[in-house]
Protein backbone atom coordinates (compact mmCIF):
# COMPACT_ATOMS: atom_id res chain seq x y z
CA UNK A 1 0.00 0.00 0.00
CA UNK A 2 3.12 2.18 0.68
CA UNK A 3 4.07 2.06 -2.82
CA UNK A 4 0.38 2.82 -4.23
CA UNK A 5 0.04 6.26 -5.49
CA UNK A 6 -3.20 8.76 -5.05
CA UNK A 7 -4.95 7.18 -7.14
CA UNK A 8 -4.83 3.83 -5.57
CA UNK A 9 -1.66 2.21 -8.27
CA UNK A 10 -1.13 -0.21 -8.39
CA UNK A 11 -3.24 -1.95 -6.04
CA UNK A 12 -6.07 -0.20 -7.78
CA UNK A 13 -5.03 -2.48 -11.25
CA UNK A 14 -5.09 -5.75 -8.88
CA UNK A 15 -8.63 -4.95 -7.64
CA UNK A 16 -9.43 -4.37 -11.39
CA UNK A 17 -7.91 -7.43 -12.18
CA UNK A 18 -9.89 -9.31 -9.62
CA UNK A 19 -12.99 -7.89 -10.79
CA UNK A 20 -12.33 -8.37 -14.38
CA UNK A 21 -12.10 -12.30 -13.25
CA UNK A 22 -15.38 -12.08 -11.86
CA UNK A 23 -17.22 -10.12 -15.01
CA UNK A 24 -15.83 -13.53 -16.95
CA UNK A 25 -17.50 -15.91 -14.49
CA UNK A 26 -20.65 -13.83 -14.54
CA UNK A 27 -20.76 -13.77 -18.61
CA UNK A 28 -19.93 -17.47 -19.06
CA UNK A 29 -19.74 -19.69 -15.98
CA UNK A 30 -22.58 -18.00 -13.01
CA UNK A 31 -24.53 -21.47 -13.59
CA UNK A 32 -21.10 -22.75 -12.10
CA UNK A 33 -21.26 -21.07 -8.63
CA UNK A 34 -24.75 -20.34 -8.27
CA UNK A 35 -24.35 -20.84 -4.59
CA UNK A 36 -22.04 -17.59 -4.81
CA UNK A 37 -24.54 -15.50 -6.33
CA UNK A 38 -25.32 -13.03 -3.44
CA UNK A 39 -21.73 -12.98 -2.38
CA UNK A 40 -20.46 -12.34 -5.76
CA UNK A 41 -23.20 -9.52 -6.14
CA UNK A 42 -22.05 -7.54 -2.83
CA UNK A 43 -18.04 -7.77 -4.08
CA UNK A 44 -19.31 -5.97 -7.51
CA UNK A 45 -21.32 -3.64 -5.34
CA UNK A 46 -18.68 -2.93 -3.47
CA UNK A 47 -16.34 -2.03 -6.76
CA UNK A 48 -18.78 0.62 -7.89
CA UNK A 49 -17.66 2.70 -5.04
CA UNK A 50 -13.85 1.93 -5.98
CA UNK A 51 -11.73 4.22 -7.96
CA UNK A 52 -12.85 4.49 -11.81
CA UNK A 53 -10.62 1.79 -13.25
CA UNK A 54 -12.20 -0.72 -10.98
CA UNK A 55 -15.70 0.76 -10.83
CA UNK A 56 -15.74 0.45 -14.40
CA UNK A 57 -15.13 -3.09 -14.61
CA UNK A 58 -17.52 -3.54 -11.87
CA UNK A 59 -19.81 -2.38 -13.93
CA UNK A 60 -18.83 -4.77 -16.80
CA UNK A 61 -19.57 -7.58 -14.90
CA UNK A 62 -23.52 -6.15 -13.56
CA UNK A 63 -23.65 -5.63 -17.16
CA UNK A 64 -22.78 -9.64 -18.16
CA UNK A 65 -24.53 -10.90 -15.12
CA UNK A 66 -28.40 -9.11 -16.09
CA UNK A 67 -27.33 -10.47 -19.81
CA UNK A 68 -26.81 -14.09 -18.40
CA UNK A 69 -30.22 -13.66 -16.11
CA UNK A 70 -31.96 -12.81 -19.62
CA UNK A 71 -30.10 -15.56 -21.41
CA UNK A 72 -31.68 -17.95 -19.34
CA UNK A 73 -34.89 -16.68 -18.42
CA UNK A 74 -34.09 -16.61 -14.95
CA UNK A 75 -35.16 -12.76 -14.40
CA UNK A 76 -36.95 -13.80 -11.31
CA UNK A 77 -33.93 -13.70 -9.66
CA UNK A 78 -34.71 -10.35 -9.00
CA UNK A 79 -37.11 -10.85 -6.87
CA UNK A 80 -35.63 -12.94 -4.09
CA UNK A 81 -34.13 -10.43 -1.75
CA UNK A 82 -36.16 -7.95 -0.69
CA UNK A 83 -35.17 -4.20 -2.80
CA UNK A 84 -32.41 -6.33 -4.16
CA UNK A 85 -33.44 -4.59 -8.09
CA UNK A 86 -34.15 -1.08 -6.45
CA UNK A 87 -30.49 -1.64 -4.46
CA UNK A 88 -28.71 -2.32 -7.97
CA UNK A 89 -30.21 0.34 -10.26
CA UNK A 90 -29.68 2.97 -7.02
CA UNK A 91 -25.74 1.44 -6.82
CA UNK A 92 -25.63 1.42 -10.70
CA UNK A 93 -27.41 5.03 -10.80
CA UNK A 94 -25.02 6.88 -8.43
CA UNK A 95 -21.63 5.14 -9.92
CA UNK A 96 -23.12 6.47 -13.56
CA UNK A 97 -23.12 10.08 -12.40
CA UNK A 98 -20.11 9.97 -10.34
CA UNK A 99 -17.93 13.41 -10.53
CA UNK A 100 -14.95 11.16 -11.81
CA UNK A 101 -17.27 9.27 -13.99
CA UNK A 102 -14.98 10.36 -17.31
CA UNK A 103 -12.62 8.22 -16.32
CA UNK A 104 -12.11 4.86 -17.80
CA UNK A 105 -15.82 4.80 -19.47
CA UNK A 106 -17.17 4.55 -16.22
CA UNK A 107 -20.85 6.92 -17.10
CA UNK A 108 -21.03 4.44 -20.00
CA UNK A 109 -20.18 1.27 -18.61
CA UNK A 110 -22.68 2.39 -15.61
CA UNK A 111 -25.40 3.53 -17.50
CA UNK A 112 -25.49 0.49 -19.92
CA UNK A 113 -25.48 -1.91 -16.95
CA UNK A 114 -28.22 0.14 -16.19
CA UNK A 115 -30.27 -0.15 -19.57
CA UNK A 116 -29.49 -4.07 -19.45
CA UNK A 117 -30.75 -4.20 -15.37
CA UNK A 118 -33.87 -2.70 -17.06
CA UNK A 119 -34.51 -4.89 -19.64
CA UNK A 120 -33.95 -7.80 -17.37
CA UNK A 121 -36.51 -6.48 -14.70
CA UNK A 122 -39.77 -8.53 -13.95
CA UNK A 123 -42.62 -7.23 -14.25
CA UNK A 124 -43.10 -6.75 -10.57
CA UNK A 125 -40.58 -3.43 -10.70
CA UNK A 126 -42.43 -1.77 -12.68
CA UNK A 127 -43.14 1.08 -10.67
CA UNK A 128 -39.47 1.65 -9.73
CA UNK A 129 -38.82 1.66 -13.95
CA UNK A 130 -42.02 4.13 -14.33
CA UNK A 131 -41.92 6.38 -11.46
CA UNK A 132 -37.92 5.93 -10.20
CA UNK A 133 -35.75 6.10 -13.29
CA UNK A 134 -37.47 7.74 -16.10
CA UNK A 135 -38.32 10.64 -13.65
CA UNK A 136 -34.71 10.25 -12.64
CA UNK A 137 -33.21 10.37 -15.91
CA UNK A 138 -36.00 13.14 -16.99
CA UNK A 139 -34.43 15.29 -14.41
CA UNK A 140 -31.50 14.98 -14.90
CA UNK A 141 -31.74 15.33 -18.47
CA UNK A 142 -32.76 18.84 -17.48
CA UNK A 143 -30.23 19.74 -15.72
CA UNK A 144 -27.89 19.47 -18.45
CA UNK A 145 -29.61 21.59 -20.36
CA UNK A 146 -29.70 24.41 -18.32
CA UNK A 147 -26.07 23.98 -17.25
CA UNK A 148 -26.41 22.78 -13.45
CA UNK A 149 -24.36 19.25 -14.40
CA UNK A 150 -21.55 18.92 -16.88
CA UNK A 151 -21.28 17.18 -19.47
CA UNK A 152 -18.79 18.37 -22.35
CA UNK A 153 -18.45 14.67 -23.83
CA UNK A 154 -21.97 14.76 -24.62
CA UNK A 155 -22.16 11.12 -23.05
CA UNK A 156 -24.21 11.48 -20.64
CA UNK A 157 -27.35 12.68 -22.51
CA UNK A 158 -26.82 9.58 -24.99
CA UNK A 159 -27.11 7.60 -22.29
CA UNK A 160 -29.78 9.46 -20.24
CA UNK A 161 -31.69 8.74 -23.66
CA UNK A 162 -31.43 5.35 -24.30
CA UNK A 163 -32.17 4.20 -20.68
CA UNK A 164 -35.86 6.40 -20.90
CA UNK A 165 -35.99 4.45 -23.84
CA UNK A 166 -35.50 0.85 -22.84
CA UNK A 167 -37.45 2.10 -19.82
CA UNK A 168 -40.50 2.94 -22.08
CA UNK A 169 -39.87 -0.44 -24.02
CA UNK A 170 -39.73 -2.52 -20.88
CA UNK A 171 -42.90 -0.70 -19.40
CA UNK A 172 -44.66 -1.02 -23.23
CA UNK A 173 -48.71 0.61 -23.19
CA UNK A 174 -48.19 0.61 -18.78
CA UNK A 175 -46.31 3.67 -19.63
CA UNK A 176 -49.58 5.62 -19.68
CA UNK A 177 -50.23 4.31 -16.42
CA UNK A 178 -47.74 6.21 -14.79
CA UNK A 179 -47.75 10.15 -13.86
CA UNK A 180 -45.41 13.00 -13.26
CA UNK A 181 -45.48 13.49 -9.30
CA UNK A 182 -48.14 15.90 -8.19
CA UNK A 183 -49.69 16.51 -12.31
CA UNK A 184 -52.86 14.91 -12.83
CA UNK A 185 -53.51 14.06 -16.17
CA UNK A 186 -52.93 10.00 -18.39
CA UNK A 187 -50.39 11.78 -20.30
CA UNK A 188 -48.37 13.73 -18.02
CA UNK A 189 -45.55 11.45 -17.97
CA UNK A 190 -45.36 11.07 -21.43
CA UNK A 191 -45.86 14.46 -22.62
CA UNK A 192 -42.85 15.19 -20.01
CA UNK A 193 -40.44 12.89 -21.86
CA UNK A 194 -41.53 13.78 -24.94
CA UNK A 195 -40.77 17.65 -23.93
CA UNK A 196 -37.41 16.73 -23.47
CA UNK A 197 -36.58 14.68 -26.20
CA UNK A 198 -37.64 17.82 -27.72
CA UNK A 199 -34.75 19.91 -25.89
CA UNK A 200 -32.46 17.55 -26.94
CA UNK A 201 -33.22 17.42 -30.07
CA UNK A 202 -33.37 21.67 -30.21
CA UNK A 203 -29.73 21.42 -28.89
CA UNK A 204 -27.33 22.25 -31.62
CA UNK A 205 -24.36 20.20 -30.91
CA UNK A 206 -26.21 17.65 -29.19
CA UNK A 207 -24.85 13.99 -29.41
CA UNK A 208 -27.68 12.20 -28.81
CA UNK A 209 -30.13 13.55 -31.36
CA UNK A 210 -30.49 10.15 -32.82
CA UNK A 211 -31.08 8.42 -29.11
CA UNK A 212 -33.62 11.08 -28.58
CA UNK A 213 -35.66 10.75 -31.81
CA UNK A 214 -35.90 6.95 -31.15
CA UNK A 215 -37.10 7.71 -27.50
CA UNK A 216 -39.96 9.69 -29.30
CA UNK A 217 -40.36 6.59 -31.73
CA UNK A 218 -41.06 4.33 -28.74
CA UNK A 219 -43.54 6.77 -27.02
CA UNK A 220 -45.44 7.16 -30.94
CA UNK A 221 -45.62 3.06 -31.00
CA UNK A 222 -47.42 2.99 -27.83
CA UNK A 223 -49.58 6.53 -27.57
CA UNK A 224 -50.88 5.14 -31.11
CA UNK A 225 -53.59 7.69 -32.80
CA UNK A 226 -53.31 10.09 -29.34
CA UNK A 227 -50.02 11.17 -31.35
CA UNK A 228 -52.26 14.02 -32.65
CA UNK A 229 -51.18 15.91 -29.36
CA UNK A 230 -47.58 15.80 -30.44
CA UNK A 231 -47.77 16.34 -34.27
CA UNK A 232 -47.54 19.48 -34.67
CA UNK A 233 -43.87 19.80 -32.24
CA UNK A 234 -42.37 16.63 -33.13
CA UNK A 235 -43.24 16.21 -37.22
CA UNK A 236 -41.23 18.86 -38.21
CA UNK A 237 -38.01 17.89 -35.56
CA UNK A 238 -38.28 14.09 -37.77
CA UNK A 239 -37.91 15.79 -41.12
CA UNK A 240 -34.91 17.90 -39.71
CA UNK A 241 -33.55 14.40 -38.80
CA UNK A 242 -34.27 12.93 -42.17
CA UNK A 243 -32.60 15.88 -43.74
CA UNK A 244 -29.41 15.49 -42.04
CA UNK A 245 -28.61 12.65 -44.03
CA UNK A 246 -24.99 12.85 -43.92
CA UNK A 247 -25.53 11.61 -40.09
CA UNK A 248 -26.25 7.76 -40.61
CA UNK A 249 -27.53 7.41 -37.11
CA UNK A 250 -29.80 10.66 -36.65
CA UNK A 251 -31.19 9.96 -39.97
CA UNK A 252 -31.82 6.30 -39.33
CA UNK A 253 -33.50 7.43 -36.29
CA UNK A 254 -35.83 10.48 -38.06
CA UNK A 255 -37.22 7.99 -40.79
CA UNK A 256 -38.12 5.15 -38.76
CA UNK A 257 -39.82 8.18 -36.54
CA UNK A 258 -41.31 8.91 -39.33
CA UNK A 259 -42.89 5.43 -39.89
CA UNK A 260 -44.20 5.33 -36.83
CA UNK A 261 -45.69 8.60 -36.85
CA UNK A 262 -47.37 7.37 -40.48
CA UNK A 263 -48.57 4.01 -38.43
CA UNK A 264 -49.91 6.02 -35.55
CA UNK A 265 -51.97 8.65 -37.39
CA UNK A 266 -53.12 6.12 -40.46
CA UNK A 267 -55.22 8.63 -42.40
CA UNK A 268 -55.02 11.43 -40.90
CA UNK A 269 -50.99 11.82 -41.28
CA UNK A 270 -52.17 13.67 -44.68
CA UNK A 271 -53.77 16.33 -42.19
CA UNK A 272 -50.06 17.05 -40.86
CA UNK A 273 -48.72 20.38 -41.74
CA UNK A 274 -45.03 21.62 -41.20
CA UNK A 275 -44.75 25.47 -41.81
CA UNK A 276 -47.71 25.42 -43.67
CA UNK A 277 -46.26 22.56 -46.10
CA UNK A 278 -47.96 18.76 -45.99
CA UNK A 279 -46.08 16.76 -43.78
CA UNK A 280 -46.58 13.80 -46.25
CA UNK A 281 -45.40 15.51 -49.17
CA UNK A 282 -42.18 17.15 -47.13
CA UNK A 283 -41.57 13.47 -46.09
CA UNK A 284 -41.46 11.62 -49.42
CA UNK A 285 -39.61 14.66 -50.93
CA UNK A 286 -36.67 14.43 -48.36
CA UNK A 287 -36.95 10.34 -48.76
CA UNK A 288 -36.26 10.60 -53.14
CA UNK A 289 -33.80 13.27 -52.57
CA UNK A 290 -31.70 10.87 -49.80
CA UNK A 291 -32.05 7.94 -52.10
CA UNK A 292 -30.54 9.53 -55.13
CA UNK A 293 -27.88 11.56 -53.10
CA UNK A 294 -24.57 9.76 -53.85
CA UNK A 295 -23.59 10.78 -49.90
CA UNK A 296 -26.17 8.39 -48.47
CA UNK A 297 -24.54 5.72 -46.10
CA UNK A 298 -26.23 2.36 -47.28
CA UNK A 299 -27.56 1.66 -44.03
CA UNK A 300 -29.64 4.41 -44.06
CA UNK A 301 -31.53 3.25 -47.52
CA UNK A 302 -33.46 -0.04 -45.91
CA UNK A 303 -35.18 2.29 -43.79
CA UNK A 304 -36.04 4.89 -46.45
CA UNK A 305 -38.03 1.95 -48.94
CA UNK A 306 -39.66 0.79 -45.86
CA UNK A 307 -40.44 4.53 -44.63
CA UNK A 308 -42.68 4.68 -48.41
CA UNK A 309 -44.37 1.42 -47.71
CA UNK A 310 -45.59 2.89 -44.34
CA UNK A 311 -46.59 6.05 -45.95
CA UNK A 312 -48.88 4.21 -48.72
CA UNK A 313 -50.29 2.05 -45.76
CA UNK A 314 -51.41 5.09 -43.72
CA UNK A 315 -52.98 6.79 -46.36
CA UNK A 316 -54.37 4.25 -48.76
CA UNK A 317 -54.05 3.50 -52.40
CA UNK A 318 -56.46 7.10 -53.26
CA UNK A 319 -53.94 9.37 -50.99
CA UNK A 320 -50.75 7.42 -52.48
CA UNK A 321 -51.83 7.33 -55.97
CA UNK A 322 -49.95 10.14 -56.91
CA UNK A 323 -46.68 8.83 -55.46
CA UNK A 324 -47.28 5.58 -57.14
CA UNK A 325 -45.28 5.77 -59.79
CA UNK A 326 -42.34 7.41 -58.05
CA UNK A 327 -42.33 5.09 -55.60
CA UNK A 328 -42.68 2.36 -57.23
CA UNK A 329 -39.44 3.50 -59.62
CA UNK A 330 -37.58 3.69 -56.87
CA UNK A 331 -38.20 0.28 -55.16
CA UNK A 332 -37.82 -1.22 -58.28
CA UNK A 333 -34.19 0.31 -59.02
CA UNK A 334 -33.15 -0.72 -55.11
CA UNK A 335 -34.88 -4.83 -55.41
CA UNK A 336 -32.74 -4.98 -59.28
CA UNK A 337 -29.17 -4.93 -57.72
CA UNK A 338 -27.50 -8.14 -58.54
CA UNK A 339 -26.50 -10.21 -55.64
CA UNK A 340 -23.49 -12.12 -58.02
CA UNK A 341 -20.52 -10.64 -55.77
CA UNK A 342 -17.95 -12.01 -53.86
CA UNK A 343 -17.87 -10.03 -50.56
CA UNK A 344 -20.25 -11.57 -47.93
CA UNK A 345 -20.77 -8.37 -45.93
CA UNK A 346 -22.23 -6.52 -49.13
CA UNK A 347 -24.09 -9.72 -49.79
CA UNK A 348 -25.81 -9.11 -46.62
CA UNK A 349 -26.61 -5.31 -47.43
CA UNK A 350 -28.03 -6.48 -50.86
CA UNK A 351 -29.69 -9.15 -49.58
CA UNK A 352 -31.18 -6.30 -46.61
CA UNK A 353 -31.86 -3.98 -49.25
CA UNK A 354 -33.61 -6.32 -51.58
CA UNK A 355 -36.08 -6.81 -48.60
CA UNK A 356 -36.73 -3.77 -47.93
CA UNK A 357 -37.69 -2.50 -51.80
CA UNK A 358 -39.87 -6.13 -52.06
CA UNK A 359 -41.92 -5.60 -49.04
CA UNK A 360 -42.59 -1.95 -50.45
CA UNK A 361 -43.66 -3.03 -53.75
CA UNK A 362 -45.44 -5.78 -52.37
CA UNK A 363 -47.51 -3.13 -49.82
CA UNK A 364 -47.98 -0.96 -53.48
CA UNK A 365 -49.66 -3.06 -55.65
CA UNK A 366 -52.04 -4.85 -52.60
CA UNK A 367 -54.66 -1.81 -53.55
CA UNK A 368 -53.06 -1.04 -57.37
CA UNK A 369 -55.56 -1.73 -60.02
CA UNK A 370 -54.77 -3.20 -63.06
CA UNK A 371 -54.41 0.29 -64.72
CA UNK A 372 -51.84 1.45 -61.99
CA UNK A 373 -49.73 -1.22 -62.58
CA UNK A 374 -49.91 -1.15 -66.81
CA UNK A 375 -46.32 0.47 -66.90
CA UNK A 376 -45.00 -2.18 -64.11
CA UNK A 377 -45.81 -5.44 -65.74
CA UNK A 378 -42.95 -5.89 -67.22
CA UNK A 379 -39.81 -4.30 -64.96
CA UNK A 380 -42.06 -6.79 -62.33
CA UNK A 381 -42.03 -9.57 -64.30
CA UNK A 382 -38.04 -9.20 -65.24
CA UNK A 383 -37.68 -8.46 -61.58
CA UNK A 384 -39.15 -11.69 -60.63
CA UNK A 385 -37.65 -13.63 -63.28
CA UNK A 386 -34.10 -12.32 -62.27
CA UNK A 387 -34.55 -12.93 -58.42
CA UNK A 388 -35.74 -17.08 -59.78
CA UNK A 389 -32.65 -17.17 -61.77
CA UNK A 390 -30.87 -16.06 -58.92
CA UNK A 391 -31.98 -18.82 -56.36
CA UNK A 392 -31.89 -20.90 -59.24
CA UNK A 393 -28.22 -20.85 -60.18
CA UNK A 394 -26.60 -19.84 -56.75
CA UNK A 395 -24.98 -22.83 -55.98
CA UNK A 396 -23.38 -22.43 -59.31
CA UNK A 397 -21.87 -19.39 -58.28
CA UNK A 398 -18.76 -20.81 -57.94
CA UNK A 399 -18.27 -22.99 -61.01
CA UNK A 400 -15.77 -20.56 -62.83
CA UNK A 401 -14.28 -19.60 -59.71
CA UNK A 402 -12.39 -22.44 -58.43
CA UNK A 403 -9.93 -20.26 -56.50
CA UNK A 404 -12.30 -18.92 -54.46
CA UNK A 405 -14.76 -22.34 -54.08
CA UNK A 406 -15.33 -23.49 -50.51
CA UNK A 407 -14.27 -26.63 -49.93
CA UNK A 408 -17.48 -27.32 -48.17
CA UNK A 409 -19.70 -25.62 -50.80
CA UNK A 410 -22.29 -28.95 -50.94
CA UNK A 411 -22.76 -29.39 -47.43
CA UNK A 412 -23.47 -25.53 -46.20
CA UNK A 413 -26.18 -22.82 -46.76
CA UNK A 414 -24.14 -20.03 -48.95
CA UNK A 415 -23.63 -16.50 -47.54
CA UNK A 416 -23.74 -15.36 -51.03
CA UNK A 417 -27.79 -16.77 -51.82
CA UNK A 418 -31.16 -15.11 -52.07
CA UNK A 419 -32.24 -14.81 -48.38
CA UNK A 420 -35.77 -16.43 -47.23
CA UNK A 421 -36.79 -12.85 -45.88
CA UNK A 422 -36.44 -11.71 -50.14
CA UNK A 423 -38.12 -14.76 -51.52
CA UNK A 424 -41.68 -14.03 -49.21
CA UNK A 425 -42.39 -9.99 -50.29
CA UNK A 426 -41.37 -11.25 -54.01
CA UNK A 427 -43.45 -14.39 -54.17
CA UNK A 428 -46.28 -12.19 -52.09
CA UNK A 429 -45.70 -9.67 -55.10
CA UNK A 430 -45.78 -12.10 -57.66
CA UNK A 431 -49.00 -13.90 -56.14
CA UNK A 432 -50.65 -9.90 -55.91
CA UNK A 433 -49.61 -8.52 -59.59
CA UNK A 434 -50.48 -12.00 -61.18
CA UNK A 435 -54.24 -11.97 -59.18
CA UNK A 436 -54.86 -8.38 -61.09
CA UNK A 437 -53.32 -9.11 -64.66
CA UNK A 438 -53.77 -11.98 -66.89
CA UNK A 439 -50.53 -10.81 -69.09
CA UNK A 440 -48.60 -10.76 -65.98
CA UNK A 441 -49.90 -14.52 -64.84
CA UNK A 442 -49.28 -15.77 -68.47
CA UNK A 443 -45.84 -14.26 -68.47
CA UNK A 444 -44.74 -16.23 -65.70
CA UNK A 445 -46.23 -19.31 -66.49
CA UNK A 446 -44.55 -18.89 -69.58
CA UNK A 447 -41.23 -19.39 -67.65
CA UNK A 448 -42.19 -21.89 -65.24
CA UNK A 449 -38.81 -23.54 -65.42
CA UNK A 450 -37.10 -20.43 -63.84
CA UNK A 451 -39.61 -20.24 -60.91
CA UNK A 452 -39.00 -24.61 -60.23
CA UNK A 453 -35.90 -23.42 -57.66
CA UNK A 454 -37.53 -20.47 -55.87
CA UNK A 455 -40.53 -22.29 -55.36
CA UNK A 456 -38.84 -25.65 -54.60
CA UNK A 457 -36.99 -23.34 -51.91
CA UNK A 458 -40.10 -21.84 -50.53
CA UNK A 459 -41.80 -25.52 -49.65
CA UNK A 460 -38.75 -27.45 -48.38
CA UNK A 461 -38.07 -23.85 -45.83
CA UNK A 462 -39.10 -24.12 -42.29
CA UNK A 463 -40.79 -20.46 -42.44
CA UNK A 464 -44.39 -21.14 -42.79
CA UNK A 465 -44.93 -17.83 -43.66
CA UNK A 466 -42.90 -18.50 -46.36
CA UNK A 467 -44.40 -21.71 -47.42
CA UNK A 468 -48.10 -20.10 -47.18
CA UNK A 469 -46.80 -17.16 -49.35
CA UNK A 470 -45.30 -19.46 -52.02
CA UNK A 471 -49.11 -21.70 -52.15
CA UNK A 472 -50.96 -18.44 -52.37
CA UNK A 473 -48.69 -17.53 -55.30
CA UNK A 474 -49.19 -20.86 -56.99
CA UNK A 475 -52.91 -20.06 -56.68
CA UNK A 476 -53.13 -16.94 -57.85
CA UNK A 477 -51.21 -17.77 -61.02
CA UNK A 478 -53.25 -21.38 -61.69
CA UNK A 479 -56.11 -19.34 -61.38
Amino acid sequence: RSRSNARGEPVGMVRETATWAISNVCSEHLQSVSQMVNQLILALVHTLKDIPRVAHMGATAFHNFFSMLIDSNSQSFLNTSANLFESLASELWTAAIRSDNGEWKLLEDAFEALIRLVEAAPAEKEAVIGDVLIIHSLKRLDEIRMNAVEDSSGYQEVELCDLVGQCIMKLDANLLNHRLPNVDGQFSLVDKIVETMMHVLQRNGSSAHANALQTIGEVTRIVGDNFERYKNHVCGLALAGLGAHTNAQTCVAAVRLCSDICSALGKNVMNVSVNNANFVELLLQQVFSNLASNNLDRDVKPPHLTVLADVAMAIEMDGFRRFFELSMKVALDAAGVHLDVEDEDLADYLNNIREAALEAIEIFVLDATEADLANFLAPLAGLCKQIAMEVQDSRYYYQDKAELCPPDLNERPLDYKVSEAVMKPLLGTLAEVAGKSKTFAQEIHNSNQIFGALFSAAAQSSNSDLRETADYAKQKLSA
